[in-house]
């Protein structure tokens, strides 16, 4: 740079492989339904999730429940 040399750190964390999590999504409306969500998170088995995705990490799998009516 115009300025000296550039340095860049960079901090990452992994989970080992089989780590499991569970959440749910909430849709607020806005034209987003359940196969859209599906359908992301489908893409997750080829690119994952986090810094080192390029490299193949954060790769998932994934398990949907039946969408269900949430409480008011």
């Amino acid at each position: 740079t115009p300025f000296g040399p550039a340095t860049a750190l960079a901090s990452s964390e992994a989970l080992p492989a089989n780590t499991s999590c569970k959440f749910t999504v909430q849709l607020l409306g806005g034209g987003i339904t359940a196969p859209h969500i599906e359908e992301w998170l489908k893409y997750g088995k080829y690119q994952g999730l986090g810094q080192w995705r390029g490299a193949s990490y954060g790769r998932f799998r994934f398990d949907m429940s039946k969408p269900r009516q949430a409480p008011l």
